[in-house]
C-alpha cells in the first residue's frame, strides 16, 4: 500500500507526465496533418513573456523530479538544458518517469514533515515540510507548467480536450 503524500507526488506527476506524452503525440500527428515542421509547436508561447512549450515541459520535469526525490530525502539529479525538440522534450519527460518510478514508496514515510530545502531564486533557497513543499511550491508549478504546454497546443489547433490532459 502506497501512501497518500506518494500518491499525490509521484502517482500524480506520473500521470501528468504520461499524459504530456500523449498530448505530444496528437501534437505529432497534427503537425504531419498539417504538414508544418513539429518544432514550430515546441517554440510556440501563448504570450510574449511566457517560456516556450518546449520550456514549459522542461520547467515542469524539473519540478517533478524534485519534488518525487526531496520527498523521498534524496538529491534529485540535474537537468541540463539544451535545444527544446519534440525528440528531446519526449526523452526528458521519460527521464523524468524512470526517475519517479525509481523512488520506493517507503522511502516517502514521513515525508510530510521532512524538511525540504529549494531555491526560490539563485541565490535563495527556502525549507519548508515536505507537505508544504508538495502543495504550496511543487504541484502547484508543475500543473501550471503543465497546463501551458496543454492550452500552447490547443491554440495552435492541436484537438485536445479535457480527457488529453486529465487522462
Amino acid at each position: 500500500m502506497t501512501s497518500f503524500i506518494y500518491d499525490a507526488s509521484v502517482g500524480a506527476c506520473t500521470r501528468a507526465l504520461n499524459n504530456t506524452l500523449a498530448m505530444l503525440d496528437k501534437a505529432e500527428a497534427y503537425a504531419a496533418e498539417k504538414k508544418f515542421d513539429i518544432d514550430v509547436l515546441m517554440q510556440s508561447r501563448l504570450a510574449p513573456d511566457m517560456f516556450p512549450l518546449g520550456a514549459q515541459i522542461f520547467i515542469a520535469c524539473s519540478f517533478a523530479k524534485n519534488l518525487g526525490c526531496r520527498l523521498a530525502g534524496a538529491e534529485p539529479p540535474d537537468y541540463e538544458r539544451g535545444p527544446a525538440t519534440l525528440e528531446s522534450s519526449r526523452a526528458l519527460i521519460k527521464r523524468t518517469l524512470d526517475i519517479l518510478a525509481a523512488i520506493n514508496p517507503e522511502a516517502m514515510e514521513g515525508a510530510e514533515i521532512r524538511p525540504v530545502t529549494f531555491s526560490t531564486s539563485p541565490t535563495t533557497k527556502e525549507t519548508e515540510p515536505g507537505a508544504i513543499y508538495l502543495t504550496k511550491v511543487a504541484m502547484p508549478n508543475i500543473m501550471f507548467h503543465i497546463t501551458t504546454t496543454y492550452l500552447i497546443l490547443r491554440h495552435n489547433g492541436v484537438p485536445l480536450g479535457k480527457r488529453d490532459f486529465i487522462g
